[in-house]
């Protein structure tokens, strides 16, 4: 699954052009606004496997994120070398426990990486990303422990337990010095 707004910075069509090395089964999801690439753009680059591309192109509900990433087993950011910021979709498929496919430069490929989380590629490199591709789609992926407590620091609950201990950690600081 790609999942988000299809802006140049995130990589769609180094994708594209990976998938037409890949031989393996697989079914594409392309899930948010078409903004850089258009609908045109993508079934121009996707004919030699059309009928293996799932498009909804259009600001996606909350609902509807939710279907997506409880059908998908891969997550794959394709994200360019300009892209080195917080991914939503890599937080959503860790909840998850999906396998994330991305890019190996910068914090994302450093997250993947040391955490467990699945699969880096060479960043820009369509030929890296259909080799990572297959062994992602051959191999099966389980969230080992290390993962798992990254997992863990996403999570709603311990955010809020760590800000409720911020929160008094301030108080008792500013009852000290008042």
């Amino acid at each position: 699954m790609a999942f988000g707004d299809t802006r140049y910075d995130k990589g769609l069509d180094i994708l594209l052009e990976a998938l037409k090395r890949v031989d393996e089964e697989f079914i594409l999801y392309i899930a948010g606004k078409d903004t850089y690439f258009s609908k045109e753009y993508i079934i121009s680059q996707s004919k030699q496997y059309k009928e293996k591309i799932r498009l909804d192109l259009q600001f996606i509900s909350d609902e509807r994120k939710e279907k997506y990433f409880a059908g998908t087993d891969i997550v794959i950011l394709p994200y360019r070398r300009i892209f080195d910021g917080a991914s939503g979709p890599l937080g959503e498929g860790v909840i998850k426990e999906k396998v994330i496919v991305g890019p190996g430069h910068g914090s994302i490929g450093r997250l993947i990486e040391e955490n467990h989380l699945g699969y880096i590629f060479d960043s820009e490199d369509p030929d890296s990303l259909a080799k990572v591709l297959t062994k992602a789609i051959q191999s099966e992926f389980v969230y080992d422990k290390t993962a798992l407590e990254y997992k863990d620091t996403l999570s709603p609950e311990r955010m809020r337990r760590e800000y409720e201990n911020l929160f008094q950690d301030l108080l008792k600081v500013s009852q000290f010095s008042g």
